[in-house]
């Protein structure tokens, strides 16, 4: 069995763990997500030092990797305010700069936080977003998880309100991101919708496309295959 199947398994089998979570609660504990986002952050972080022990030069793309999530993870520490904002441009710099193949991980993170902090995203929902994104850094499954979302939500939006009804809270939506407002607790209605079962439809969709085709291994499941200079 490759050591790959074996993450896929246990991704596979959080993910469902978390959406029955989700659905029945509509929040996640602290153990379901900020831990393992804690634990890969530290991972990420400490690999190039755990790696500098064996090697008598520095890593410089885990290096570097590390450091573009670790400045991201800062951002989401203080997405509260404006300071988030020198965090996040460095982070994407160092993602950018490098040929790190993180460049997609960062931007989906950064991207889960506005949607968190416009009220599009459960805080929940962004910590999963980042999660598989830094397990998985690939633009197929930020365009997988995207994808889901959306198409998840004008499902269950059209169910509940019309065509009609949904049409109109978009337009709303759009109107006060035009003027620079957030919507009031009350008029959130994505955050209304669990957001993890579609992310996990999302995310499963991926890892069994990346199965079946074979898609070169990233992320966490290449550490021990990264080339380092």
């Amino acid at each position: 069995m490759r050591y790959d199947d074996v993450l896929y398994g246990v991704v596979i089998v959080w993910l469902g763990l978390i959406s029955a979570i989700d659905l029945r609660q509509r929040r996640l504990p602290i153990w379901a997500a900020r831990v393992p986002l804690a634990c890969l952050v530290g991972l990420y972080l400490g690999l190039p030092i755990g790696t500098r022990s064996v090697l008598d030069h520095w890593p410089v793309v885990l290096l570097v990797r590390g450091m573009a999530l670790g400045f991201a993870f800062l951002a989401a520490l203080l997405s509260n305010t404006w300071a988030a904002g020198v965090p996040a441009a460095i982070s994407l710099a160092l993602a950018f700069g490098w040929e790190t193949a993180f460049g997609a991980t960062v931007v989906a993170w950064l991207v889960a936080l506005l949607f968190a902090r416009a009220g599009l995203f459960g805080g929940g929902d962004a910590k999963v977003v980042m999660i598989l994104m830094a397990l998985f850094p690939d633009r197929r499954l930020a365009a997988a998880l995207l994808g889901a979302e959306l198409v998840g939500s004008l499902v269950v939006l059209r169910r509940r309100y019309g065509w009609r009804g949904t049409l109109q809270r978009i337009a709303h939506a759009v109107r006060l991101a035009r003027r620079g407002e957030l919507p009031a607790t009350g008029a959130r209605w994505a955050t209304t919708v669990p957001g993890v079962p579609k992310l996990a439809a999302g995310a499963l969709a991926y890892l069994v496309l990346a199965r079946l085709l074979d898609w070169q291994a990233l992320g966490v499941v290449a550490l021990l295959e990264v080339e380092v200079f």
